[in-house]
Protein backbone atom coordinates (compact mmCIF):
# COMPACT_ATOMS: atom_id res chain seq x y z
CA UNK A 1 0.00 0.00 0.00
CA UNK A 2 1.05 3.29 -0.82
CA UNK A 3 0.99 6.23 1.55
CA UNK A 4 1.13 10.29 0.19
CA UNK A 5 2.96 12.31 2.22
CA UNK A 6 2.09 16.14 2.45
CA UNK A 7 5.09 16.67 -0.31
CA UNK A 8 3.80 14.55 -2.66
CA UNK A 9 0.60 16.41 -2.83
CA UNK A 10 2.47 19.97 -2.63
CA UNK A 11 4.50 18.82 -5.92
CA UNK A 12 1.19 17.23 -7.28
CA UNK A 13 -0.39 20.68 -6.47
CA UNK A 14 2.05 22.80 -8.14
CA UNK A 15 1.82 20.36 -11.44
CA UNK A 16 -1.86 20.29 -11.67
CA UNK A 17 -1.15 24.52 -11.52
CA UNK A 18 1.69 24.50 -14.19
CA UNK A 19 -0.68 22.03 -16.56
CA UNK A 20 -3.49 24.85 -16.02
CA UNK A 21 -1.60 27.68 -16.48
CA UNK A 22 -0.25 25.92 -20.07
CA UNK A 23 -3.60 24.79 -20.61
CA UNK A 24 -4.55 28.75 -20.79
CA UNK A 25 -1.74 29.67 -22.25
CA UNK A 26 0.58 27.60 -24.74
CA UNK A 27 -1.55 24.51 -25.24
CA UNK A 28 -4.98 26.56 -25.70
CA UNK A 29 -5.40 25.60 -29.29
CA UNK A 30 -5.23 21.57 -28.00
CA UNK A 31 -7.86 22.36 -24.77
CA UNK A 32 -10.66 20.44 -27.03
CA UNK A 33 -8.49 17.65 -28.05
CA UNK A 34 -7.21 17.23 -24.75
CA UNK A 35 -10.66 17.13 -23.13
CA UNK A 36 -11.87 14.73 -25.42
CA UNK A 37 -8.83 12.13 -24.81
CA UNK A 38 -7.83 12.47 -22.07
CA UNK A 39 -10.70 13.56 -19.65
CA UNK A 40 -13.54 11.96 -21.49
CA UNK A 41 -10.73 8.73 -22.55
CA UNK A 42 -11.65 8.75 -26.03
CA UNK A 43 -9.01 7.02 -28.64
CA UNK A 44 -7.41 8.27 -31.44
CA UNK A 45 -9.47 6.45 -33.92
CA UNK A 46 -12.98 7.74 -31.75
CA UNK A 47 -11.46 11.52 -32.16
CA UNK A 48 -10.42 11.09 -35.85
CA UNK A 49 -14.14 9.29 -36.85
CA UNK A 50 -15.58 12.14 -34.58
CA UNK A 51 -13.78 15.12 -36.01
CA UNK A 52 -13.60 13.65 -40.00
CA UNK A 53 -9.79 13.05 -39.93
CA UNK A 54 -7.49 9.98 -40.26
CA UNK A 55 -5.65 8.68 -37.22
CA UNK A 56 -2.20 9.95 -38.30
CA UNK A 57 -3.98 12.99 -38.48
CA UNK A 58 -5.03 12.87 -35.17
CA UNK A 59 -2.02 11.32 -33.82
CA UNK A 60 0.15 14.04 -35.45
CA UNK A 61 -2.08 16.94 -32.85
CA UNK A 62 -1.31 14.24 -30.06
CA UNK A 63 2.27 14.60 -31.03
CA UNK A 64 1.85 18.97 -31.41
CA UNK A 65 0.37 18.89 -27.97
CA UNK A 66 3.18 16.92 -26.04
CA UNK A 67 6.23 18.29 -27.76
CA UNK A 68 4.78 21.84 -26.86
CA UNK A 69 3.71 20.35 -23.12
CA UNK A 70 7.13 19.00 -22.93
CA UNK A 71 9.03 22.16 -23.87
CA UNK A 72 7.14 24.07 -21.25
CA UNK A 73 7.89 21.10 -18.92
CA UNK A 74 11.37 21.62 -19.99
CA UNK A 75 11.49 25.29 -19.69
CA UNK A 76 9.79 25.50 -16.29
CA UNK A 77 12.88 23.02 -15.27
CA UNK A 78 15.22 25.71 -16.46
CA UNK A 79 13.73 28.31 -14.65
CA UNK A 80 13.89 26.80 -11.45
CA UNK A 81 17.17 25.12 -12.07
CA UNK A 82 15.64 21.23 -11.33
CA UNK A 83 15.67 18.36 -13.50
CA UNK A 84 12.03 16.97 -13.10
CA UNK A 85 11.52 15.11 -16.32
CA UNK A 86 13.33 11.80 -16.76
CA UNK A 87 16.47 12.04 -19.97
CA UNK A 88 16.01 8.66 -22.77
CA UNK A 89 19.68 8.04 -23.87
CA UNK A 90 17.89 5.96 -26.15
CA UNK A 91 18.41 6.70 -29.91
CA UNK A 92 14.82 6.37 -30.97
CA UNK A 93 13.55 9.19 -28.46
CA UNK A 94 15.69 12.13 -29.30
Amino acid sequence: MMYWTKKDFEVLKEDLIFLNNCKKTVLREYNAYFKERFCEGKSIRKYADEHSLNRGSADYIQKKLFTVLATSLHNRDIADGKVRLRISNDENYK
